[in-house]
Protein backbone atom coordinates (compact mmCIF):
# COMPACT_ATOMS: atom_id res chain seq x y z
CA UNK A 1 0.00 0.00 0.00
CA UNK A 2 1.39 3.53 -1.10
CA UNK A 3 1.68 6.08 1.82
CA UNK A 4 -1.08 8.04 0.31
CA UNK A 5 -3.42 5.02 0.75
CA UNK A 6 -2.42 4.47 3.96
CA UNK A 7 -2.93 8.09 4.94
CA UNK A 8 -6.23 7.63 3.58
CA UNK A 9 -6.98 4.30 5.17
CA UNK A 10 -6.30 5.98 8.83
CA UNK A 11 -7.79 8.87 7.94
CA UNK A 12 -11.22 6.73 7.45
CA UNK A 13 -10.49 4.95 10.89
CA UNK A 14 -9.77 8.07 12.78
CA UNK A 15 -13.27 9.25 11.32
CA UNK A 16 -15.30 6.36 12.08
CA UNK A 17 -13.86 6.32 15.39
CA UNK A 18 -14.06 10.23 16.24
CA UNK A 19 -17.14 10.97 14.54
CA UNK A 20 -19.25 7.48 14.95
CA UNK A 21 -18.30 4.65 17.30
CA UNK A 22 -15.64 5.60 20.01
CA UNK A 23 -16.93 2.94 22.26
CA UNK A 24 -15.93 -0.10 19.27
CA UNK A 25 -12.12 0.62 19.99
CA UNK A 26 -12.77 0.86 24.00
CA UNK A 27 -12.85 4.69 23.67
CA UNK A 28 -14.52 7.77 25.21
CA UNK A 29 -14.36 11.30 23.95
CA UNK A 30 -14.13 14.07 26.95
CA UNK A 31 -17.17 16.14 27.18
CA UNK A 32 -16.33 18.23 24.19
CA UNK A 33 -15.51 15.13 21.70
CA UNK A 34 -11.96 14.83 22.55
CA UNK A 35 -9.83 12.00 22.77
CA UNK A 36 -6.18 11.84 23.66
CA UNK A 37 -3.93 10.88 20.52
CA UNK A 38 -2.10 8.56 22.77
CA UNK A 39 -5.03 6.57 23.98
CA UNK A 40 -6.21 6.17 19.84
CA UNK A 41 -2.45 5.58 19.14
CA UNK A 42 -2.85 2.79 21.62
CA UNK A 43 -5.96 1.35 20.58
CA UNK A 44 -5.37 1.33 17.02
CA UNK A 45 -2.27 -0.95 17.90
CA UNK A 46 -4.73 -3.91 18.92
CA UNK A 47 -6.16 -4.07 15.52
CA UNK A 48 -4.19 -6.26 13.42
CA UNK A 49 -3.99 -3.89 10.74
CA UNK A 50 -3.15 -0.68 12.85
CA UNK A 51 -0.73 -2.63 15.05
CA UNK A 52 2.37 -0.72 13.95
CA UNK A 53 1.04 2.48 13.80
CA UNK A 54 2.92 5.45 15.68
CA UNK A 55 1.44 8.76 17.37
CA UNK A 56 3.32 10.66 14.51
CA UNK A 57 1.41 9.12 11.71
CA UNK A 58 -1.29 9.53 13.27
CA UNK A 59 -0.76 13.56 14.00
CA UNK A 60 0.23 13.92 10.36
CA UNK A 61 -2.60 12.19 8.63
CA UNK A 62 -4.80 14.49 10.63
CA UNK A 63 -3.06 17.71 9.62
CA UNK A 64 -2.97 16.96 6.41
CA UNK A 65 -5.97 15.54 5.89
CA UNK A 66 -7.93 17.93 2.67
CA UNK A 67 -11.45 17.92 4.16
CA UNK A 68 -10.23 19.21 7.91
CA UNK A 69 -12.66 16.89 9.34
CA UNK A 70 -10.46 17.20 12.71
CA UNK A 71 -9.64 19.56 15.25
CA UNK A 72 -6.13 18.48 17.34
CA UNK A 73 -5.61 20.58 20.36
CA UNK A 74 -2.95 19.97 23.43
CA UNK A 75 -1.80 16.59 22.39
CA UNK A 76 -6.59 15.77 22.10
CA UNK A 77 -7.96 15.45 18.63
CA UNK A 78 -11.74 15.55 17.79
CA UNK A 79 -14.01 15.13 14.86
CA UNK A 80 -15.74 18.45 13.61
CA UNK A 81 -18.83 16.78 12.87
CA UNK A 82 -20.25 14.14 15.53
CA UNK A 83 -23.03 11.79 14.24
CA UNK A 84 -25.51 12.26 17.29
CA UNK A 85 -27.14 8.68 16.06
CA UNK A 86 -24.41 6.99 17.56
CA UNK A 87 -22.34 9.36 19.82
CA UNK A 88 -23.71 11.51 22.75
CA UNK A 89 -21.91 14.59 23.26
CA UNK A 90 -22.21 16.55 25.79
CA UNK A 91 -22.68 13.04 27.75
CA UNK A 92 -26.56 11.99 28.24
CA UNK A 93 -27.61 10.86 31.65
CA UNK A 94 -29.81 7.29 31.30
CA UNK A 95 -31.04 4.41 32.63
CA UNK A 96 -28.44 1.67 32.10
CA UNK A 97 -28.81 -1.80 31.19
CA UNK A 98 -29.26 -4.58 33.94
CA UNK A 99 -25.71 -5.46 33.71
CA UNK A 100 -22.37 -3.76 33.05
CA UNK A 101 -18.89 -4.72 32.96
CA UNK A 102 -15.65 -2.87 34.47
CA UNK A 103 -12.09 -4.05 34.38
CA UNK A 104 -9.80 -3.63 37.37
CA UNK A 105 -6.18 -4.19 38.76
CA UNK A 106 -6.41 -6.99 40.97
CA UNK A 107 -4.19 -5.63 43.78
CA UNK A 108 -7.19 -2.73 44.04
CA UNK A 109 -10.21 -5.12 44.43
CA UNK A 110 -9.75 -5.43 48.31
CA UNK A 111 -10.51 -1.70 48.59
CA UNK A 112 -13.21 -1.46 45.79
CA UNK A 113 -15.08 -4.24 47.60
CA UNK A 114 -14.92 -2.29 50.94
CA UNK A 115 -15.25 1.18 49.25
CA UNK A 116 -16.83 0.30 45.74
CA UNK A 117 -15.42 1.63 42.18
CA UNK A 118 -14.82 5.87 42.52
CA UNK A 119 -13.56 7.84 39.49
CA UNK A 120 -10.59 9.97 39.98
CA UNK A 121 -11.33 13.79 39.96
CA UNK A 122 -12.71 14.97 36.32
CA UNK A 123 -12.40 11.72 35.11
CA UNK A 124 -15.43 8.47 35.00
CA UNK A 125 -15.13 4.70 35.44
CA UNK A 126 -15.99 3.44 32.44
CA UNK A 127 -18.46 0.35 31.74
CA UNK A 128 -19.47 -1.54 28.96
CA UNK A 129 -22.45 -3.99 28.50
CA UNK A 130 -19.52 -6.11 26.94
CA UNK A 131 -17.51 -8.13 29.02
CA UNK A 132 -14.81 -8.87 26.26
CA UNK A 133 -14.57 -5.07 25.58
CA UNK A 134 -14.34 -4.52 29.45
CA UNK A 135 -11.35 -6.64 29.29
CA UNK A 136 -10.02 -5.00 26.28
CA UNK A 137 -10.25 -2.06 27.86
CA UNK A 138 -8.69 -3.00 31.35
CA UNK A 139 -5.87 -4.93 29.87
CA UNK A 140 -4.25 -1.53 28.69
CA UNK A 141 -3.68 -0.88 32.77
CA UNK A 142 -3.22 -4.32 33.88
CA UNK A 143 -1.95 -7.64 31.82
CA UNK A 144 -4.54 -9.56 33.99
CA UNK A 145 -7.19 -7.53 35.08
CA UNK A 146 -10.03 -8.66 37.08
CA UNK A 147 -13.17 -8.15 35.34
CA UNK A 148 -16.72 -6.80 37.68
CA UNK A 149 -20.43 -7.03 36.96
CA UNK A 150 -22.16 -4.35 38.06
CA UNK A 151 -25.95 -4.12 38.88
CA UNK A 152 -26.26 -1.02 37.04
CA UNK A 153 -29.99 -1.10 36.26
CA UNK A 154 -30.68 -1.23 39.81
CA UNK A 155 -28.20 1.08 41.00
CA UNK A 156 -29.56 4.02 38.49
CA UNK A 157 -33.18 3.18 40.18
CA UNK A 158 -31.24 3.54 43.59
CA UNK A 159 -29.93 6.84 42.97
CA UNK A 160 -26.45 6.38 41.17
CA UNK A 161 -26.31 8.08 37.98
CA UNK A 162 -25.23 6.79 34.71
CA UNK A 163 -24.14 8.50 31.35
CA UNK A 164 -23.87 7.11 28.04
CA UNK A 165 -21.71 8.02 25.44
CA UNK A 166 -21.88 5.90 22.53
CA UNK A 167 -24.25 2.07 22.56
CA UNK A 168 -21.69 0.37 24.51
CA UNK A 169 -20.06 2.72 26.55
CA UNK A 170 -21.61 4.18 29.94
CA UNK A 171 -19.91 6.16 32.65
CA UNK A 172 -20.63 6.46 36.06
CA UNK A 173 -18.47 8.73 39.14
CA UNK A 174 -18.99 5.96 41.65
CA UNK A 175 -20.61 2.78 42.33
CA UNK A 176 -21.14 1.73 45.72
CA UNK A 177 -19.82 -1.72 46.42
CA UNK A 178 -23.07 -3.46 47.60
CA UNK A 179 -24.04 -3.14 43.23
CA UNK A 180 -20.72 -4.86 42.49
CA UNK A 181 -20.63 -8.48 41.94
CA UNK A 182 -17.36 -10.17 42.44
CA UNK A 183 -15.69 -13.39 43.64
CA UNK A 184 -14.14 -13.30 47.33
CA UNK A 185 -11.41 -10.98 47.98
CA UNK A 186 -8.99 -14.00 49.24
CA UNK A 187 -9.47 -15.67 46.06
CA UNK A 188 -7.89 -12.54 43.72
CA UNK A 189 -5.34 -10.96 46.62
CA UNK A 190 -4.56 -13.71 48.61
CA UNK A 191 -3.12 -12.82 52.47
CA UNK A 192 0.86 -12.84 52.99
CA UNK A 193 1.48 -15.10 55.50
CA UNK A 194 2.90 -13.26 58.67
CA UNK A 195 5.59 -14.64 60.38
CA UNK A 196 4.82 -15.64 64.05
CA UNK A 197 7.01 -13.23 66.46
CA UNK A 198 9.82 -15.30 67.68
CA UNK A 199 10.22 -17.59 64.79
CA UNK A 200 13.18 -18.39 62.88
CA UNK A 201 13.48 -18.52 58.98
CA UNK A 202 15.10 -21.73 57.55
CA UNK A 203 18.05 -19.72 56.38
CA UNK A 204 18.38 -18.54 59.97
CA UNK A 205 18.17 -22.01 61.17
CA UNK A 206 20.90 -23.14 58.86
CA UNK A 207 23.51 -20.33 59.86
CA UNK A 208 22.63 -20.94 63.43
CA UNK A 209 23.49 -25.16 63.43
CA UNK A 210 26.05 -24.30 60.93
CA UNK A 211 27.96 -22.18 63.52
CA UNK A 212 27.48 -25.20 65.64
CA UNK A 213 29.21 -27.39 63.38
CA UNK A 214 32.12 -24.74 62.83
CA UNK A 215 32.74 -24.49 66.48
CA UNK A 216 32.69 -28.14 66.91
CA UNK A 217 35.23 -28.67 64.07
CA UNK A 218 37.22 -25.98 65.39
CA UNK A 219 36.82 -23.90 62.63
Amino acid sequence: MSFKHKQEALLKVLNYLLAYRPDEFGLFPDEEGFVSVDSIKQALSEEEEWKFVKKSDIVEAIRSDPEGKFEIKDEKVRSIEVFSGFLKIPYELTLPPKILYCGIKRKTYPFVREKGLIAPKETYIPLTPSRDLALRIAKRRDPKPLILEIQANEASRKGVRFFQVAPLMFLAKEIPPSYILGPPVEKVVPKKKVKAKGSKTKTEKRGKNGGKERRKKGI
